[in-house]
Parts: C-alpha cells; structure tokens; sequence
C-alpha cells in the first residue's frame, strides 16, 4: 500500500459570536468567575489536502475568498487562547480506510 502525505492549512475566519451573543455569554461566565473581562471568538477554518497548496496561488486565494464571510474579527489577539473543535476522527479514519481497501488488491 503506498502512503501519501496530507497537507494542512488553517485559514482564519470572521467573528463567530454576535454582539448581543457575547455579552449573554459574558454574563453567564462573569456569574461563574468575576475574574473574566472579556470573551472573543472566531471561525478558523482547516483545509487537508492531497497535494500541498502553498504554491497554487489560485486556488488558495479562491478557498480565502471562501472562507471570509460575516464580520471581520476584531477581538483581542492576547489572552487566554480556549480552542473549541470537533472531533474528526472518525472522518479521518474513514477516509484512510476508504483509500486503504481501494489500493488493496481484491482477494478472492
């Protein structure tokens, strides 16, 4: 079975919570801990690709053109950084499965 590398590039997105959400949000973890002045969150968005897109201008300017929608992201770039993702194990693993039994040969 031959192995192909994957390529990964994270592209960064807009606001992902409203003014009226943000200041819900904030109130709900200031009752929690009085500590916490301030909530931001933002989209980043990743892209796993066969062949590595660093060099195709094209294409990587049509997936930012893609990517960039809603407010732009003006909160803090300092702080404590909370990543929130799901889990895409199972895709991957899928996938690698998927690719895996079609390059096997049949056996029969």
């Amino acid at each position: 079975m031959s192995q192909t590398s994957k390529h990964l590039l994270h592209f960064e997105g807009g606001n992902a919570l409203s003014n009226f959400r943000t200041q819900a949000l904030l109130q709900k973890l200031q009752a929690v801990s009085p500590r916490i002045t301030g909530i931001h969150a933002r989209h980043v968005h990743w892209v796993w690709s066969e062949t590595p897109l660093a060099n195709e201008v094209e294409q990587l300017d049509k997936l930012e053109a893609l990517l960039r929608y809603g407010e732009p992201y003006a909160g803090a770039l300092d702080g404590t950084l909370i990543v929130v993702a799901p889990r895409l194990t199972s895709r991957i693993t899928a996938a690698c499965r998927s690719s895996a039994s079609s390059a096997s040969p049949s056996t029969g």
